[in-house]
């Protein structure tokens, strides 16, 4: 490999721009569509954006570009923007013609075995469905000209659709491809000392190849999938390659986004896929701009799932935002299997519900070639995606009201302590209120600062806390008013329940208010969990009580309505008394969403 093309991969190391803080060009009530449509199902869910807008496949040239705007126009005509869709597997076999010899750029595992796509059995020209890596420079090439074809629609936005990149290959033995092991060999000379690398017998850095170096250990493909991310780490430099895979493919969107910048001559939003469970999930952090993905719900389990509260608090936290849909082998197989449009609708009002995005399940294939796929019948969730568009007013700039903060230390996640995760849970169950506070690395380029805590009258930690020196000193100067997770005890004396449920079982509340002003109204989004999986419905919840700690809102409530799917707007008995606002809710089906009008507050929002 040339010398500049290293210097190329090790770009990584320099400053990442934040592109990704302030997500304008999406909003809390769009419906996201996911894949191209004629534009009367567009106009059936009201839907704003089109998530997969994908390459016209049998054309070339000008006829490419001209079909891909005729598809983009489409989505204009009905108001929706058009994000336009780069390929890593779907286009493998536009790779093979692309590139004189396919094979090269190929990962490779361990052992030297060519990782190919298992979801394409096919063949072309000969050649498999290579899984290619996100650090050739030829394949690099490739995509960037899938980027110049992209453009020629002139999109609303760009979707790199990268969940395979190279640093999630590790789990069957990868990557180990030259690319990989020269521009390692790079990483460790800048970021190890020699005196660390002398430890594990590495003294010729000349010529040092990581993959030859654990074969000679006896290390196997199976092997070094299983150990390379435990901690303390069983197999040396191991997290060392973790970090330099990670970093890499950071810097990989992050050049590719800049060159698809160049090409389109102005910003362009970029998104980006990936899973969204684990620490090395979010390897486009923060170059992307939002997260289109593919995620599991669990639809197995027949149950409301908690997964997504975990990813969509996160997300939060970090300032981007998630559009999701569920795994087509798993989540859509199986409720098309069952007919269970019920439990997809839990999915859709959860993630409303969080401040993120469902995608329309309108046509759902289902990971199976051309068997049938998921298909939404009228009724069984357009009423959930007009009631979003009905009341945008309240979804757009609202953000989550909390006082209480939860530690989520990046580092605490990659050395497998994740009870940040359970705490998550459980004040969700619990109805407290609560946002993520960040203490990034060098994974998650986030420092932890005094301000992120100024708001905030209880943190929550699980002990001990594993981060950097500087932002534990963070931490210390908010002693007074820390928790350490399970002490509950403290957490109420310091904070007294703000949200409390009476005559109602399993009911979320989660309040969002505009911040930077305080004369919209203040809402709470009421979640049922209370999923019937016998008959694929919710069992209604009726005559309870909300109440709210006035601590919880900016100035007493003049007015409360309750606003629901497919229901006409309920006004609702709300009294004080004490510190306590106390809302009467006559029905909850599946999820409302409660508008509280304050004093100072105009009466009508619209």
């Amino acid at each position: 490999m040339a010398k500049r093309t290293v210097t190329a991969l090790l770009a990584f190391l320099l400053p990442v721009l934040t592109h990704g803080q302030t997500p304008e060009h999406l909003k809390r009530s769009d419906v996201i569509f996911p894949y191209i449509a004629p534009a009367e199902a567009y106009r059936r869910y009201g839907a704003t954006v089109v998530a997969w807008g994908f390459r016209p496949w049998n054309v070339d040239g000008a006829e490419l570009t001209t079909e891909w705007r005729r598809r983009r126009d489409v989505a204009h005509s009905v108001g929706a923007r058009f994000q336009a869709r780069v390929e890593l597997d779907g286009a493998w076999r536009r790779w093979i013609d692309f590139a004189p010899n396919p094979e090269e750029a190929a990962c490779r595992s361990l052992e030297g075995n060519v990782l190919t796509y298992k979801f394409w059995a096919a063949t072309h020209k000969g050649h498999p469905a290579y899984q290619c890596c996100t650090n050739s420079p030829t394949y690099r090439e490739y995509l960037v000209q899938q980027a110049r074809e992209a453009l020629s629609s002139e999109p609303d936005m760009l979707l790199l659709d990268a969940i395979q990149v190279t640093s999630r290959t590790f789990w069957r033995g990868g990557c180990f491809c030259r690319s990989c092991v020269e521009a390692f060999r790079a990483y460790l000379r800048t970021e190890v000392p020699s005196e660390a690398l002398a430890k594990h017998g590495i003294d010729d850095m000349a010529t040092f190849d990581y993959g030859a170096f654990l074969r000679g250990r006896g290390v196997t493909d199976k092997e070094f999938g299983k150990q390379v991310t435990r901690w303390p780490a069983t197999l040396p430099l191991a997290q060392e390659y973790l970090t330099f895979q990670h970093l890499a493919a950071r810097g990989f969107i992050d050049a590719f986004r800049r060159r698809a910048e160049e090409i389109a001559g102005r910003r362009l939003p970029i998104g980006t896929s990936t899973l969204l469970r684990q620490p090395r999930d979010w390897w486009a952090f923060p170059v992307a701009d939002h997260y289109t993905i593919e995620a599991m719900f669990y639809a197995k389990k027949r149950a409301i799932p908690r997964e997504p509260i975990f990813r969509y608090k996160l997300a939060d936290a970090l300032n981007t935002r998630v559009l999701a849909t569920g795994v087509p082998q798993w989540d859509f197989t199986f409720v098309r299997d069952n007919a269970l449009p019920g439990l997809v609708r839990t999915w859709i009002a959860q993630a409303y519900a969080y401040g993120h995005q469902f995608m329309v399940p309108h046509s759902m294939w289902c990971g199976e070639g051309d068997k049938a796929r998921y298909e939404s019948k009228p009724g069984d969730c357009d009423d959930l995606y007009r009631f979003v568009r009905k009341y945008a007013e309240l979804f757009d700039r609202y953000e989550p009201v909390a006082q209480v903060g939860v530690l989520y230390s990046n580092t605490a996640f990659r050395r497998w302590r994740r009870q940040a995760q359970d705490v998550c849970y459980e004040l969700t169950k619990q109805n407290i209120p609560f946002r993520f506070v960040i203490a990034g690395d060098d994974w998650m380029p986030v420092d932890l600062r005094e301000q992120d805590l100024a708001d905030l009258k209880v943190l929550v930690v699980a002990p001990p806390p594993i981060v950097g020196t500087k932002q534990l000193t963070v931490l210390r100067v908010a002693s007074e008013r820390t928790v350490e997770w399970p002490d509950e005890d403290r957490l109420f004396d310091l904070l007294p329940r703000q949200v409390t449920v009476t005559g109602a079982a399993n009911v979320t509340v989660l309040p969002r208010a505009r911040q930077e002003n305080a004369s919209w109204p203040f809402v709470c989004h009421l979640l049922n969990g209370n999923y019937m999986p016998g008959s694929d419905s919710m069992q209604p919840q009726q005559d309870f009580t909300v109440s709210l700690s006035a601590s919880l809102l900016p100035s007493p409530v003049t007015a409360a309505t309750l606003l629901a799917p497919g229901r006409e707007a309920i006004a609702c008995r709300a009294v004080r008394d004490g510190d306590q606002v106390r809302i009467t809710i006559p029905k909850l089906d599946l999820w409302a969403v409660l508008r509280l009008d304050t004093e100072g507050a105009p009466g009508d929002a619209n």
